[in-house]
């Protein structure tokens, strides 16, 4: 008899050393009973040990899609890579899809959504060219591009940062590439109308934050974090439209997940 442990867990797949070298370890933390992130196993080169991503890279995107941790190859030294990579369930990376846009100027970010239809948990991509407002929106298994109704950005967008905030809607924040601005942009974006609607600007410009989508008996909140130089933190309440401060993460954080 076969029994299964179900837990928290937090997948991280490459990145870069002091900004320098190019990662391909994985690591994964596990969640205890305290709430307490730790690492439970890494690519140490033992039997029992994780295998590492096919390529070194930093900035790219991951997922849980189409019931697998899935990565797709950033930023990366020598020739651009656009492949993507499921990890199975026996430990092992394998060749998923290539995205039509490689991801090789980093900064890219992605979000899941429900099912759609008859397409089940597309995973939408931002990233890749920062000239234009093109996306990628992946979807089925084996996956296929879904191109019939193409997902617009209402501006050309950097180091844009999104997080899921119910079954069919996303909240993006990110710096207006071609229009002068002190702070973030922000929107929510529906999937089933594919429509945009913008909301407050941020209380800072931040290049690089991390944001992450909170739902509790208080409401449901955006919370935006670090950025290039920045420790500081920002709240946005979904149901006024207003962000407030937050408290402060202590060091300076760019580029979080």
């Amino acid at each position: 008899k076969t029994s299964t442990i179900e837990m928290e867990a937090i997948f991280v797949v490459a990145g870069d050393l002091d900004g320098s070298t190019l990662l391909n370890s994985v690591e994964i933390l596990t969640k205890d009973d305290n709430g307490v992130f730790t690492s439970n196993q890494i690519d140490v080169g033992g039997c029992s040990s994780i295998k590492t991503f096919p390529i070194a890279t930093s900035n790219g995107v991951g997922a849980f899609f189409n019931g697998l941790p899935h990565a797709c190859v950033g930023y990366k030294e020598g020739t651009e890579s656009p492949k993507c990579y499921s990890f199975n369930k026996v430990g092992n990376w394998n060749y998923s899809f290539d995205l039509t846009t490689s991801l090789n100027n980093g900064d890219a970010s992605s979000v899941v959504f429900g099912d759609w239809g008859v397409i089940q948990t597309p995973w939408w991509i931002v990233g890749g060219d920062t000239s234009d407002k093109g996306t990628e929106l992946w979807g089925g298994n084996p996956p296929a591009q879904i191109t019939n109704d193409p997902i617009t950005l209402p501006e050309v967008l950097n180091q844009a940062c999104i997080v899921k905030i119910s079954d069919d809607e996303a909240f993006v924040i990110a710096i207006p590439q071609l229009i002068p601005s002190t702070t973030n942009m922000a929107w929510t974006y529906k999937l089933s109308s594919n429509t945009w609607t913008r909301v407050s600007d941020t209380l800072e410009q931040r290049d690089g934050p991390a944001c992450g989508y909170i739902k509790n008996t208080a409401g449901r909140f955006v919370v935006l974090a670090g950025g290039t130089r920045s420790s500081t933190t920002e709240i946005f309440d979904l149901s006024t439209n207003t962000w407030t401060p937050g408290p402060d993460l202590g060091e300076d954080i760019q580029k979080g997940r």
